[in-house]
């Protein structure tokens, strides 16, 4: 039997848990808290990448931080920022989710960054230096890749939010990425006790 009950037949079942959805805020908030969580990851790799100069180095500490959201949801239903916001991640079976739907979750995630690595190495982009651009800079040769890797990461960037964003859209509270993987973040009844 599901965990939750959140199939109109298991619904009306009087000993099925009734699952809350998470609200968008809830959500942002584990986000928010994630982000921080990854930060000593990024800035281990930002001092590594301009002072040791690792490939091997960088290569494993992107991918740690590429595994930490899919493996967290896929063992535990959360990752820390979802634990600590009270939300969690479930399929529309009510059942916890497995490492399949949540590698289907973190695809946009995967695809915003990886994609911002390969448009930058595309572009001949060295991420860790630092580069001033104006306005002026238009014409400028020397910068005009980076220009075009703006561009370029600009639109990753809306095709993630509206991904995202179409949660507002739908009844379950379902982002794009929570419809491909057939999954809803609810607020975790464990919190709730």
């Amino acid at each position: 039997m599901p965990m939750y009950a959140l199939d109109e037949e298991l619904i009306n079942q009087p000993d099925a848990p009734k699952p809350v959805l998470a609200a968008a805020w809830f959500r942002l908030g584990a986000y928010l808290i994630d982000g921080v969580v990854l930060m000593p990851i990024g800035w281990l790799n930002a001092y590594q990448e301009t002072n040791i100069g690792s490939t091997a180095l960088a290569v494993g500490l992107t991918l740690l931080s590429f595994a930490y959201k899919p493996m967290m949801e896929a063992e535990k239903g959360f990752t820390l920022g979802k634990k600590l916001v009270g939300i969690k991640v479930i399929r529309t079976d009510g059942h916890n989710i497995g490492f399949r739907e949540a590698i289907i979750r973190y695809f946009p995630w995967f695809l915003l960054v990886g994609g911002m690595y390969l448009l930058a190495y595309l572009n001949g982009i060295d991420l860790s230096a630092p580069v001033e651009l104006n306005v002026e800079d238009i014409n400028d040769p020397d910068k005009a890749a980076y220009l075009t890797f703006a561009s370029q990461t600009s639109m990753l960037t809306i095709g993630f939010l509206i991904a995202v964003c179409s949660m507002f859209f739908n009844r379950r509270r379902q982002g794009m990425h929570d419809m491909a993987a057939d999954t809803v973040v609810i607020i975790d009844p464990e919190r709730v006790r």
